[in-house]
């Protein structure tokens, strides 16, 4: 299905056909980044490469749910993945961060950022990662992990023929997400959304079991290729 026949679905399916598009386009999004945090797709798994310069230590992630490895190029090689930290060891191991003396980055740990106007942590906050010591030259570094899908669109109109990974191969636990969204913001009624929950959980089974079938997983970063 696209974004367009979802709509018409969650309001036959809600019986809430008062919701405006913006109020509807809002639940499935919020339902399908619930899916995402609950279930891996090969859609939410990305490698990303990037730089960083002498002196370097922080790289922000935007829109990454999770970090799961780090490597590093070093003569025209990508390295073994660097080692992982609790970012607690890495401040004890390394408590002045940009003052610390410069080398390779050996090691790396995610520290949460929270926007200025965010009272706790939420899926707009950048992942940012701190690998350390800080760099002594400029180096390549390429980051696994997993991410969200992008917004349904800024104008409900164009955005009808949008589809995502689940709109297309499991509709219906994203319809489901989208009416525990409604349970939980519009009617509070936290006992049948926490049922709806359980639900979810158990179709979300099934869906695993496809994925490893299909072998549809991203190659651990230790096997990626350089």
């Amino acid at each position: 299905m696209n974004l367009g026949e979802l709509r018409t679905q969650f309001a036959l399916i809600s019986g809430r056909a008062d919701l405006s598009t913006a109020q509807t386009d809002a639940l499935l999004l919020l339902g399908q980044k619930e899916l995402e945090r609950l279930q891996e797709t090969p859609k939410s798994m990305v490698v990303y490469e990037t730089t960083i310069a002498a002196g370097g230590y922080s790289t922000s992630l935007a829109g990454w749910l999770s970090v799961s490895a780090v490597r590093i190029k070093v003569d025209d090689a990508w390295q073994d993945p660097l080692d992982v930290l609790d970012i607690q060891d890495l401040l004890d191991n390394y408590p002045e961060y940009s003052s610390e003396d410069r080398g390779q980055p050996t090691a790396w740990a995610v520290r949460n950022e929270r926007t200025a106007a965010a009272t706790e942590a939420s899926s707009a906050d950048p992942l940012v990662v701190i690998t350390m010591p800080p760099a002594d030259a400029t180096y390549y570094l390429r980051f696994y992990g997993r991410a969200v899908h992008g917004e349904w669109g800024v104008d409900g109109t164009t955005a009808a023929a949008f589809a995502s990974w689940w709109s297309v191969e499991a509709p219906d636990i994203l319809l489901l997400a989208a009416l525990r969204q409604l349970d939980l913001l519009y009617h509070r009624n936290f006992g049948k959304a926490a049922e709806t929950l359980a639900t979810i959980q158990n179709q979300l089974e099934g869906v695993d079991r496809a994925l490893r079938r299909l072998k549809m997983h991203l190659p651990k970063a230790s096997r990626a290729e350089g």
